[in-house]
């Protein structure tokens, strides 16, 4: 009997090597040699787009910021050429940089950009005030790869990242500004939502930070609310994931500048987000022209040219040119604290002051915002405080001197000084 028993139990013994040795007989090949075939079948991919790949990037860990186009053509030495719609310390949108990358298994195959490059490593970079910088990831887990369309996501932060193939004989540069031009001629701020083909009924207001919506809606008896984080495209935006509401879903639109409208251009789906704007709403080239600069000591001839369009002008005429911030959500201009040129080995700052109480700040973003007289035949803007400067209320501007260390070294010296009461007339 215990012969018998023996006998069995060697069977099972030997059928159980059996199951393991076909077990490990399915591939043909080790786990290391499979990972070597996928990370050389992707490189080739990847090598082979003769214009590069077109990758939709989101940094931070919620993609709160939204997503920005980086150009990525890469070569059989190992280089990749990267250019972008973001403005770097020594770059501007377009301009190209190359560097290195290679792919690698670790978590599976990976694409690693492991050596520096200012464009691409923008969102990746710390700052002595986040050691995350914008939370944005330089190696990229593959997903799904093929010769039209590459997923993968971020090793750290696990966003999506999308690559398409950029399209034979596309210029670069003019891809990018593309993309600017949209960016540029939508940002507005506020709208609403309607579907399908209703203008009267709003499904929910839309209101803009940077690359996100924030959709308010009523749901049931309860107001609701929902981040929708978007990328610019060469024609509109295309949303981070699908977003619902109503039954109806939508993810890319086109942007109709004739009607200050995105336009939904998915299959069988009838959405539109039209600007709204607050009512006696200034556009930006409202404010380009010639000025009589007022304030309680005098009056100058100002002109008002653009610096960056749609969101900074150029006041020229006093002894010193400033800026003026353009906010397209409310179509107001601000003055901020600002370094404005140097004389005598000054730096000379234009500095928010509280005329009653005396003092000045030179705290970043405190100054004055614009109210609109609305009135087309008196032209009139006045400058108010723009809430930024906690106790204290800015009701004029100040010339100051700074020595190169930061230290205060009394009122510009070198002609009018100060600003008080401010306004602005359009001539």
């Amino acid at each position: 009997m215990k012969r018998i028993l023996y006998l069995i139990f060697m069977a099972s013994i030997l059928s159980l090597h059996s199951c393991v040795k076909d077990e490990e007989n399915i591939f043909d090949s080790s786990s290391s040699e499979r990972m070597a075939e996928a990370l050389t079948e992707y490189d080739s991919i990847l090598t082979e787009a003769p214009n590069g790949w077109v990758m939709s990037y989101y940094p931070e860990e919620d993609h709160s910021i939204g997503g920005y186009v980086f150009l990525c053509s890469f070569n059989s030495d190992g280089e990749v050429t990267v250019a972008s719609e973001i403005t770097t310390d020594n770059y501007e949108p377009g301009d190209q940089v190359t560097s290195l990358y290679k792919l690698i298994s670790d978590e599976g195959p990976v694409l690693s950009f492991d050596t520096y490059n200012e464009i691409f490593h923008y969102f990746s970079e710390p700052s002595s005030s986040d050691v995350d910088g914008y939370s944005g990831d330089y190696e990229f887990v593959f997903t799904s790869v093929s010769s039209d369309s590459i997923i993968m996501k971020g090793k750290k932060y696990e966003n999506k990242i999308i690559m398409t193939p950029l399209e034979e004989g596309v210029d670069w540069g003019e891809y990018i500004q593309k993309i600017l031009d949209i960016e540029e001629s939508s940002a507005f701020g506020t709208y609403n939502l309607f579907l399908n083909n209703s203008q009267e009924d709003t499904v929910a207001t839309v209101t803009q930070s940077g690359r996100a919506f924030e959709f308010e809606y009523a749901d049931g008896d309860e107001k609701t609310t929902e981040q929708v984080s978007f990328i610019y495209t060469t024609t509109g935006i295309r949303f981070y994931e699908p977003f619902s509401i109503d039954g109806v879903t939508m993810e890319n639109f086109d942007w109709d500048s004739n009607n200050s409208t995105f336009v939904c251009t998915d299959s069988n789906v009838t959405a539109t987000i039209v600007v709204d704007l607050p009512e006696n709403y200034l556009y930006y080239s409202d404010y380009i022209g010639t000025w009589t600069f007022s304030y309680y000591y005098g009056t100058t001839a100002v002109t008002v040219s653009e610096k960056v369009k749609n969101k900074t002008l150029l006041v020229s005429g006093l002894d010193f040119d400033f800026i003026m911030n353009y906010d397209p959500a409310t179509g107001t201009v601000d003055i901020v604290t600002q370094d404005v040129g140097t004389y005598n080995g000054y730096i000379i700052r234009l500095c928010p002051w509280d005329t009653s109480a005396g003092y000045y700040t030179w705290g970043s973003g405190c100054g004055l915002v614009s109210t609109w007289s609305e009135d087309e035949d008196n032209f009139e803007l006045t400058f108010s405080d723009n809430g930024v400067w906690g106790s204290y209320t800015a009701t004029g501007l100040l010339f100051r001197q700074f020595t190169s260390s930061g230290s205060a070294a009394g009122n510009y010296s070198g002609g009018t000084y100060r600003f008080r009461n401010i306004s602005m007339v359009k001539q």
